[in-house]
């Protein structure tokens, strides 16, 4: 039923708005963010490279990364994108905290919170699961 529901809503958003919505796919893993981002491409490297806080801007505007709490979504997105398991991103996170260098992605409980503060927060970028994804916030493609 899940699966039904995941392709309906991407069929819809494909026949509404054709090129106007990408999406980044791992597994059901979806890259997203605030609609403030003028982006509608990345590639997997800027993604790794913007979730290490080794790239802090996008097309001009500071990006505010989020996360989910430990998720079966988090592990999937950080495996895909980041090459790191939940553990190593925590611990890369602490040396940048402890350094002086970075501060860790803000925690979400949810996706639905994570989506209300993606949507309403200027530069958020963030991951949610394909059913989870609303037009108040925009997807973004990933490319190799």
């Amino acid at each position: 039923m899940k699966l039904r529901q995941t392709t309906l809503l991407i069929l819809s958003v494909l026949l509404i708005a054709p090129g106007a919505v990408a999406t980044a796919w791992a597994g059901d893993v979806v890259l997203v963010t605030n609609r403030s981002v003028p982006v509608t491409t990345l590639s997997r490297q800027d993604v790794k490279n913007i979730f290490l806080s080794k790239k802090k801007n996008v097309g001009g505007v500071t990006i505010k990364l989020t996360a989910l709490k430990d998720d079966s979504l988090t592990e999937q997105f950080l495996k895909a994108y980041v090459g790191k398991t939940p553990s190593q991103f925590s611990s890369y996170y602490k040396k940048l905290v402890f350094t002086g260098k970075g501060k860790p992605p803000k925690s979400m409980g949810s996706e639905a919170e994570m989506i209300a503060y993606i949507a309403r927060t200027s530069g958020a970028m963030g991951y949610v699961g394909t059913d989870a994804v609303t037009a108040r916030v925009k997807t973004i493609e990933v490319t190799n």
